[in-house]
Order: structure tokens, then sequence, then C-alpha cells
């Protein structure tokens, strides 16, 4: 009876020992193949609240560069389309100078019209522009035909306002679906919709003016048309100023998310090397208590029994 109450006061502090041993080295191998010091909240408190935090920012910073992507693509569209716009106005220009020409006669001027007409066609198909599935000059009303031709007028059916997305906490809102109004046309008849002061009537006056032979009418649109053409130009480096100021903004939160990514290593990760080093120490330090057990305890089942 005295041999076994021997044997347990020796073997309950060494069998504590060998669990702790145990338990020291499947955290060190959890450290090692996980990366991570904070394997569960009651590790580091501070640590995972702190983490927490930075884990909420990167994926705002992640949402706002996803936004500017998407930005960035709707300004390489709108000014792509505004480009071809201004492509079809310079044509116009083009006729209007060679046919406000007395040498030109009727004929010349009936077949003008018809390239013109289907100038009118052009741009009304430009401005229903789909991007991503959205009408891109509809305004907030993105799933609607924007622009609907009849006849020499077209009216429009999008908002005044845009479409915006968020890219920081601190700049602008911006745009990424545009309206039409400001841009294709100036003003529009409150019950009809039909769209005054803007590309496609300068277009329709011009068209009219060759149907009529009217060469003084014809010389007059170029006014109204060099007003659209610049008009377009000007958009379209208004949203060369708006991808630079994208540009910058991307510029910015990509330092944040690395510097936030850099602060969570430190706050999260181990430091593999020194974790490798402890998890080795931990292997030889159980090695070593399991030897020192087996040489203090060598007890059998019989040594029990008798």
């Amino acid at each position: 009876m005295q041999m076994r109450v021997t044997f347990q006061s020796r073997a309950i502090p060494l069998q504590s020992a060998i669990q702790q041993r145990s338990r020291d080295l499947l955290r060190s191998q959890a450290e090692v193949s996980s990366g991570k010091r904070i394997l569960k909240p009651s590790d580091d408190v501070i640590g995972v609240r702190h983490a927490l935090l930075n884990r909420a920012r990167i994926a705002q910073v992640d949402q706002f560069m996803g936004n500017i992507e998407l930005g960035r693509a709707d300004l390489n569209m709108a000014d792509s389309i505004t480009g071809q716009v201004a492509d079809r106005i310079l044509r116009a220009k083009e006729l209007a100078v060679q046919l406000s020409d007395a040498t030109y006669g009727p004929d010349s001027r009936a077949a003008a019209a018809i390239e013109v007409d289907a100038l009118i066609d052009e741009v009304v198909a430009l401005g229903n522009t789909t991007f991503r599935g959205r009408h891109a000059f509809g305004g907030e009303n993105t799933l609607e035909l924007p622009f609907t031709r009849t006849g020499d007028t077209v009216s429009y059916a999008g908002t005044d306002n845009g479409v915006f997305r968020r890219i920081s906490n601190d700049t602008p809102l911006v745009e990424t679906t545009f309206s039409g109004t400001g841009l294709f046309f100036e003003d529009r008849d409150a019950t009809t919709n039909f769209t005054t002061n803007g590309v496609f009537n300068a277009l329709a006056q011009l068209k009219q003016a060759m149907e009529g032979d009217d060469a003084e009418g014809i010389a007059n649109t170029l006014s109204s048309l060099d007003t659209e053409f610049d008009r377009f130009v000007a958009a379209r480096t208004d949203f060369g100023a708006r991808g630079e100021r994208l540009n910058q903004v991307q510029e910015r939160l990509e330092e944040e998310r690395f510097q936030i990514l850099d602060l969570q290593s430190t706050t999260e990760d181990v430091d593999l090397a020194e974790a490798i080093s402890d998890l080795q120490l931990r292997q030889t330090a159980l090695q070593a208590t399991l030897g020192v057990t087996a040489n203090i305890l060598p007890v059998s089942l019989m040594d029990l029994l008798f």
C-alpha cells in the first residue's frame, strides 16, 4: 500500500508536466500551421478588437476600390460615347460648311440631308448606350430607353440627376450613370419631354435647312453646331479630370490598405522563425519529460499488483 502512495506521488506531477508540455506543443503546432499568434479571443482581447476593426476597414477600403474600378469603367465608356457624338457633330459641321456654298444645288443638299438624318439616328443610338445592363445616359432611370426619336424631335425619358457611388469617406461621390440633361440637351418640354437647345435640335435644324435648299439657313446652324461640339469636348475633358481624381483616391486607398495589412500582421501574425524555434524547443521538452518519466517510473503492472 505504501508503494502505491509513493508511486502516485511521483506520477501525478510528471503527468501534469507531460500534459502541460503537450498543450504547449499543440499551441506551437497551431501557431506554425496557421501563422497566427491569436488563436482564440482570450489570447489577446485588445489585439482581437484591433484585428476586427482592421478587418472592417480593409473590407470598406476594398469596397471603395471596387467602386473606383466601376467608376473608371463608366468614365471610360462615357468618354468614348461623347467622343463618338463629337465626331458626328464634326461631320455635320463639315457638311454645313460645304452645303452653305451657293454653288451647290437642291439635289446635293437633299443628299446631304439624308446623311444628317442618319447622323441624328446615330446620336440617338449613342445616347441609348447600355453599359453593365444599364442605360448609361438615363440618369436614375437606368432601365427605360432614355431617348426616343419621333420625326425631327427627340424625347428624353431619363432623369436630370445621375447615379453616384462613394469612393472614400472624405471625397465627393463619383457619378456612374449619367444624365442626358446638360450633355445631349439643355431643356425639354414639360409636357412632351421633347428636348430643346441641344445636339438633336442643332442637327434637325441643319437637316431641315438642307431639305429646304436654304443656303443661309444651313450657314446659320454652324453657330449651334459649334456650341454642341464644344459641349461634348468639354464633357470629355471633365471625364478625364474625374478619372484623374479616381486615380489619386485609389493610390491613397492602396497605401492605406498596405498600412492596415502591415498593422494587422503585427497584431495577429507570429514571427514564423521564432515560432518554428519554439516548436522545436517544445518538442524537445516533451521528449525530455517523457524520458525522465520513463526513468523515474519504470513500474510495470505486476509491480503495482504485488
